[in-house]
């Protein structure tokens, strides 16, 4: 699940403790977009190392513009190496979806999982009615599918998906940002700031879904290893196992080289595990 920082004053401003954790828990892109006071548009930054986010964010402290929105993204549709599909998109026809620039249309950000199949269909009813509709280019994430229907229907119609999802709209002419669904309230430690982020996960160690079905395809060979070594406990340890899952917990005791393995497919399991996947589903995409 990925995070949205908003920012529209100094005591919202993220300690680069809070940044350094945010990333940490959502590692497939940094994002910041931010509405300049002297060129009146909003400036984005996509994919961005750490290192840039806190520079800019710094320019922007000591130029006043405190309108910011900050994105730290964990792919769950669409490609986890995929920097185009970091956030925020540009609320227009037509947009061309880009790593930087300057724009006067408003920006979306997305904190959540929507339905892409059921999007594609209401764009696909978008396109019949609207002739002049044109539909974005490249690989689409449910966010970007969600700004190309919003330039056609009121931003409240956000609100039929806020149970399970979070976004804002940052406007392109005023700067002013708008939260749709229930934002949480955080306090920094570090600067004594009350943030304000669309969930406070990355405030405890959590084992995080890393994008399992959109991983590179080195970390899928990867993932088909672990499978592998797991069934193969499993079948030599019946006796003391109840199922592949048990494999986790034992390991240690089985003597089974899985530690040396990379630590984020570790979590992969281990969040698996947490949540309760059926033995058959634990192994399914590996």
């Amino acid at each position: 699940m990925c995070v949205i920082s908003v920012i529209n004053s100094l005591d919202a401003i993220p300690s680069h403790d809070s940044i350094d954790k945010m990333a940490h828990e959502n590692p497939h892109g940094n994002s910041i977009s931010y509405f300049d006071q002297i060129t009146k548009s909003i400036i984005y930054h996509k994919a961005v190392k750490l290192k840039k986010l806190k520079k800019i964010q710094k320019e922007c402290i000591k130029r006043g513009n405190l309108k910011i929105i900050q994105h730290y993204r964990i792919a769950s549709v669409g490609s986890s190496d995929n920097k185009l599909l970091n956030h925020g998109f540009k609320i227009e026809n037509g947009s061309i979806n880009d790593l930087q620039g300057s724009t006067n249309s408003d920006i979306l950000f997305h904190n959540g999982t929507m339905d892409l199949k059921e999007l594609l269909q209401i764009s696909k009813s978008i396109m019949i009615n609207n002739p002049n509709a044109i539909f974005p280019k490249g690989e689409l994430s449910d966010t970007l599918v969600m700004s190309f229907i919003l330039n056609f229907v009121d931003y409240s119609f956000l609100n039929h998906y806020t149970d399970s999802n979070r976004f804002c709209i940052m406007n392109g002419k005023t700067g002013e940002i708008t939260t749709y669904g229930e934002f949480a309230n955080v306090h920094d430690s570090m600067n004594d700031n009350q943030l304000v982020t669309s969930n406070d996960y990355f405030t405890n160690t959590y084992n995080v879904n890393y994008g399992f079905y959109y991983k590179p395809k080195s970390e899928k060979r990867v993932s088909k290893d672990i499978q592998k070594e797991y069934e193969r406990i499993y079948e030599n340890n019946k006796e003391n196992l109840d199922s592949p899952r048990d494999v986790k917990d034992y390991h240690e005791t089985l003597n089974c080289p899985i530690e040396e393995l990379e630590e984020h497919l570790l979590n992969e399991i281990d969040w698996r595990i947490e949540n309760s996947l059926d033995d058959m589903d634990f192994f399914k995409g590996y």
